[in-house]
């Protein structure tokens, strides 16, 4: 996790992060990010983007806005980005 997502998501450097996205991602909102992550490895879909809430560093949940795409390098990786709404 980059230094600029670990403050959006209000981790501090001396804090430990899951670097597992889902553990991140409200239940509400985990099936629908799972199963369009899932097209996104393979290779089905190009891009998902959505309006979802995120537990932060600080144990709130925080609505963000994600687009994820396949990672150019690296099979089975997705490079997801977050901006805060």
């Amino acid at each position: 996790m980059t230094g600029p997502a670990r403050r959006l998501l209000e981790y501090g450097s001396d804090q430990s992060i899951d670097r597992c996205f889902f553990t991140h991602v409200h239940g509400r909102n985990l099936r629908r990010v799972m199963q369009d992550l899932a097209q996104v490895l393979r290779r089905h879909k190009r891009k998902v983007s959505w309006l979802l809430r995120l537990q932060t560093g600080t144990g709130r949940w925080r609505w963000f806005r994600a687009i994820a795409h396949p990672h150019p390098e690296e099979d089975n990786t997705a490079v997801v980005r977050l901006r805060r709404v």
